[in-house]
């Protein structure tokens, strides 16, 4: 029977179309493949395994996204830059902590169990030393170290200031000395630390890169990873309870608010004005970006390069940081990348020392450790030993604040920010009684 050439054409085109789909579809299946060997953003594998068990929500990762394990079988990290930290043999690194505040170690408890060693992390085990007498929180303490084998318990010798809590460390680990209201620790951050520490042994300590912190605040808000916020202040409205529970971080969500161009006098620096909801300020130019709009007439625009200056004392500054970090780390590395530096050298300036590495043997060399730990350890024994202490700006951290700032930084949402954060980080937290959660001074450390 013959073909009708109308049918024959169709039959050609056919077949023309499905080689082109044929390899439309192949180029899609090799790029899908390349997709996941280089994915580094996420732990392809422990996804595999979660959606293998019949799970059909995201997984949550309890270990940071780039661990993995070395040539040599130890723990390694690999950057996003492709390089790999494979942890020598026989390094010792410890976690060290002055604990006081159940609030804020619920957050931290998320990253210090996810860098633990049996986690692909990098830490052997975490140090706390019970540093309060507040039995609510002795008694959080207690559940904390019953959590994690892992976690070790100290008492903290009661000594002038903090000088009685660097006894007894061993000379030869490396110790990651971290403030107990540490909020966020990006998962290289820590390998990071270690890594430069190990390589670059002159330093006398190496600071994280930390979000709120006063000399950094300044260097951050010059970089351009400061953006300006402002509190609508005075409106029914507004008004907020800071202890409500969040479940979402992110802050693309909040209405921007028009800019005010605030005289010092409008509200003093000490003075809280109640709870308060912050807003990006709009752009002046209406067809940019948020993201484009400057600090003028904002909090940040009075900071200074001071250890113990308006960044250190207003608790204004510190919200716009933090505020500012939670809008970058939503936009993602574009924008978070503005927070990156090699190496600050403080050169025997004082910095505040929230998150540290530093060797065992050096603080040998401090001792006896004087009641002003963070001025003995950041120049008077670095300008002894002409050995500087320098801030590595690849290791983001953020601290939520200096006694100075809670007053003002309670009565914001900031810290429910940093606990949604951490359990879409880490999943499920130690319980907190919100219960017995308040808005108080009380034990707050002169840090």
């Amino acid at each position: 029977m013959a073909v009708s050439p109308a049918w024959s054409n169709y039959a050609t085109n056919l077949r023309s179309n499905r080689r082109f789909m044929w390899l439309i579809g192949t180029a899609f299946g090799l790029l899908v493949l390349l997709s996941l060997f280089s994915w580094s953003g996420r732990d392809w594998l422990s996804f595999r395994e979660h959606f293998k068990s019949g799970n059909t929500h995201p997984a949550v990762l309890n270990h940071p996204v780039g661990a993995r394990k070395g040539p040599h079988g130890r723990p390694a990290y690999a950057f996003l830059d492709g390089s790999l930290f494979e942890k020598p043999e026989g390094l010792k690194v410890v976690g060290y902590i002055f604990y006081g505040r159940w609030d804020r170690v619920q957050v931290l408890d998320c990253y210090m169990k996810r860098n633990l060693v049996k986690n692909g992390g990098m830490m052997d085990k975490v140090i706390w030393l019970e540093n309060t007498n507040k039995e609510t929180d002795i008694e959080a303490l207690k559940g904390l170290l019953a959590s994690e084998s892992d976690y070790e318990h100290r008492f903290a010798k009661k000594v002038g200031g903090y000088s009685g809590l660097w006894d007894s460390l061993d000379a030869d680990t490396m110790y990651i000395k971290l403030d107990d209201d540490i909020v966020y620790v990006a998962d290289d951050a820590i390998p990071r630390l270690i890594q430069y520490r190990l390589e670059n042994p002159r330093p006398f300590l190496v600071s994280a890169n930390v979000i709120n912190n006063p000399a950094l605040s300044w260097v951050h808000t010059r970089l351009g990873a400061v953006r300006p916020w402002l509190p609508n202040l005075g409106a029914p409205t507004d008004v907020i309870d800071p202890l409500a529970l969040i479940t979402d971080w992110r802050v693309s969500n909040l209405p921007p608010i028009t800019r005010v161009h605030h005289n010092e006098s409008d509200f003093d620096i000490n003075d809280t004005h109640g709870p308060q909801k912050w807003g990006p300020v709009e752009a002046d130019d209406p067809q940019r970006p948020l993201m484009d709009a400057n600090i003028d007439g904002t909090p940040a625009e009075h900071g200074r390069y001071d250890a113990m200056g308006p960044n250190w004392k207003d608790y204004r500054i510190a919200v716009q940081q933090h505020m500012s970090f939670f809008q970058n780390l939503e936009a993602g590395e574009k924008m978070m990348k503005r927070y990156r530096f090699d190496i600050w050298d403080m050169h025997y300036a004082r910095l505040s020392i929230n998150f540290l590495a530093i060797w065992g043997r050096d603080v040998h060399l401090a001792l006896p450790m004087q009641p002003d730990d963070e001025q003995h350890l950041t120049q008077t024994v670095p300008k002894k030993l002409s050995r500087h202490a320098v801030f590595h700006g690849e290791s983001i951290v953020a601290h939520y604040s200096f006694f100075t700032q809670y007053k003002g930084l309670i009565t914001t949402d900031i810290l429910e920010r940093y606990r949604a954060l951490a359990a879409e980080t880490c999943g499920a937290l130690l319980p907190l009684n919100r219960e017995k959660q308040e808005i108080s001074t009380e034990g707050e450390m002169g840090e």
